[in-house]
């Protein structure tokens, strides 16, 4: 052929067989995903790259956290300085109507700020008697908050969930009025128990729904990309599986139930439904 077409997850692994393809180009679109130079996928596309080929890089995140990232992609064109070209949404498709962000603010059910309560409580108390017990081992603050950072995360990580779970009522009581209204919605969520949660409380009231999340094989995650699109079902729910890559502007609104930590991430997010065809602001 004169053309070959891979995914990143196996570019790494083919990487003996394209070396031996005397190839003239490369196009890498979600150059993103070779931002991080020690990832296996990043060092598989440098080595295919020195060898003074063309080189297309298209990505519609250049930066999800810094500057090092941009960096990083423009050393994949060895020395040579490459010229950048920025295309905007606005400048390709102006009639796509602008976003509108809403917060609905809602009060948490009882059960869940109980157990938030709780939780925020001892971990409070847990991170004085760590910084305190770390100290008094002879760590220097700079240690004693390197050492914390990783197992605040853990804390932090289960504070979110209990939030995430207490948030599926009333995103479920948003959802079911858009849907008696005939307007379509996708939702996204991070955890595991928070998307479990929510897809249960759509369940008993009967509103039909399909999910992408991590586990979703190739060939589900179309088919449920086309059911919502094809308006066989009126609501999708998404994990960071589906913040890019696919088209769902038969949706006229996005719900975060959760909020994730980059602002690039939740960019990519909103633009699932913000595309070429989409009428709605």
């Amino acid at each position: 052929g004169d053309v070959f077409v891979l995914s990143w997850a196996l570019l790494d692994r083919r990487l003996p067989q394209l070396e031996q393809l005397n190839l003239r180009s490369i196009i890498a679109d979600e150059a993103h995903f070779a931002k991080n130079p020690d990832a296996e996928r990043s060092m598989a596309l440098r080595l295919l790259c020195r060898r003074n080929r063309g080189l297309l890089l298209l990505t519609g995140t250049p930066i999800v956290n810094n500057t090092t990232e941009l960096e990083n992609l423009e050393s994949l064109f060895d020395g040579r300085k490459p010229i950048l070209i920025r295309r905007l949404l606005s400048d390709v498709a102006p009639d796509i109507p602008p976003k509108k962000r809403s917060y609905l603010y809602i009060r948490l059910p009882d059960e869940f700020e109980s157990e938030y309560a709780r939780a925020h409580d001892d971990f409070e108390g847990w991170l004085r008697s760590q910084s305190k017990s770390l100290t008094q081992e002879g760590y220097s603050e700079g240690e004693v908050q390197r050492k914390m950072a990783s197992e605040a995360l853990v804390k932090l990580g289960y504070l979110r969930r209990i939030v995430g779970r207490g948030k599926a009522k009333a995103a479920v009581d948003f959802i079911a009025r858009a849907v008696r209204v005939g307007e379509p919605l996708v939702c996204f969520c991070e955890h595991r128990a928070v998307v479990k949660h929510l897809v249960k409380s759509l369940r008993k009231q009967r509103i039909r729904h399909v999910l992408i999340d991590g586990s979703t094989s190739t060939k589900n995650r179309q088919a449920a990309i086309d059911s919502f699109q094809q308006g066989i079902v009126p609501v999708i729910i998404c994990t960071k599986a589906g913040k890019e890559g696919i088209t769902l502007h038969a949706a006229r609104h996005l719900l975060f139930i959760e909020r994730y930590f980059t602002s690039a991430d939740e960019d990519q997010a909103e633009d699932r439904i913000r595309r070429i065809g989409q009428k709605f602001a």
